[in-house]
């Protein structure tokens, strides 16, 4: 096989108690060794000489490819950090109704809150663990500016012969949604060595979130029977939902600047509602009324990153769910007076959808 010289400072090797490798071949003359590398020749011990190892092409190739490997193996076993902050916009409707004690009128009153606008500020951190686990959490805080409040009484079952409707403002309030979870990166189709994350990848993942949306109703307006508006309205109601989640995160690299992202969550959510309904004078204060419910939540989203430089991403997002509480729902009332009174929780439904302009930090 064909030899070449690499007349190199890691060639000339000069040793101090004459420790060399004895290659199938050796030339020697007076103080001067020269061998042909073998990597599985045994050590010879000898007197101080200078040694000049000439390196086969295949001999040196398989050298590299081995620090290679091992410079891989060193890198998959590193901690790598991401940090992101963002701003977004985003619309929520949220709905809930309940029966008669009796059952009829199967829908007594109905609340919904539709259009409302929210401004957006999250944060939130993804961590690359060794042995490809991800460990995931973010959290976000939303700023109602804009919205719209429908109070609806039936007599009748399936919302007929409604006998009483107000229609108000509903532009205060806040939103607070946090997640986190811990999932196992697959990587589909590996990185070449430019890139630090693989081309495409997959990551099943479980979790737990946690959501609220704070509302408010002002300004109350009487459209049924009658169109007048009446002053003082400043009621609340607080509705949060809470449970596991389990889902997955995908990634896919198509150049060197650009990925795209997506993520699905499937929610088991337990309910609660809190209210205060400050004109009632028959109804207790803080607390007019709860609620409780059990149910289900879709959350996906879908996004892009931009390399801006080595460790600096710009990032979108659009997000959207769609949750929904109808199992093992029940209203409990409180009255003035002291009593109690309990009936039943039809449903309650939120539905949001939002888009996001971050910022996102490697390390």
């Amino acid at each position: 096989m064909k030899t070449s010289a690499l007349f190199s400072a890691g060639c000339l090797i000069f040793a101090v108690h004459g420790v060399g490798y004895a290659g199938n071949r050796t030339i020697t003359d007076d103080n001067i060794n020269i061998a042909f590398f073998d990597p599985g020749a045994e050590p010879v011990e000898d007197e101080p000489t200078l040694h000049m190892v000439i390196y086969q092409e295949d001999d040196q190739a398989k050298t590299e490819s081995k620090k290679d490997k091992y410079a891989s193996k060193v890198d998959e076993q590193n901690i790598q950090m991401e940090f992101y902050i963002n701003g977004g916009y985003r619309q929520d409707e949220l709905d809930w109704n309940i029966a008669y004690p009796t059952g009829t009128p199967n829908i007594l009153s109905e609340l919904s809150w539709d259009d409302l606008e929210i401004a957006t500020f999250g944060l939130g951190a993804t961590m690359y663990l060794p042995a490809n686990l991800v460990l995931d959490g973010k959290f976000t805080y939303g700023r109602i500016f804009n919205g719209d409040n429908q109070d609806s009484d039936y007599y009748g079952d399936n919302r007929t012969q409604e006998f009483s409707r107000s229609n108000n403002n509903a532009d205060e309030g806040s939103t607070i949604d946090a997640s986190v979870g811990l999932g196992y990166r697959f990587n589909i189709i590996p990185s070449s060595r430019r890139f630090k994350k693989p081309t495409l990848s997959f990551t099943p993942m479980v979790g737990f979130s946690y959501h609220e949306q704070n509302l408010k109703m002002t300004n109350g307006k009487q459209t049924v029977p009658f169109n007048y508006h009446f002053g003082g309205l400043d009621s609340s109601y607080d509705a949060t939902w809470y449970g596991p989640w389990a889902g997955f995160d995908s990634e896919l690299s198509i150049v060197d600047r650009v990925s795209f992202t997506t993520s699905f969550q499937y929610h088991y959510a337990f309910y609660e509602g809190t209210a205060d309904w400050n004109l009632r004078q028959d109804f207790a204060h803080p607390e007019s009324f709860s609620h409780e419910a059990r149910g289900t939540g879709l959350d996906l989203s879908w996004g892009s990153l931009i390399r801006l430089n080595e460790n600096l991403h710009l990032t979108l997002s659009v997000d959207y769910k769609n949750w929904k509480a109808d199992n093992k729902g029940f209203d409990t009332t409180y009255l003035s007076d002291g009593r109690v009174l309990e009936t039943k929780l039809n449903e309650v439904n939120w539905e949001s959808l939002g888009a996001n302009l971050g910022l996102q930090f490697n390390f």
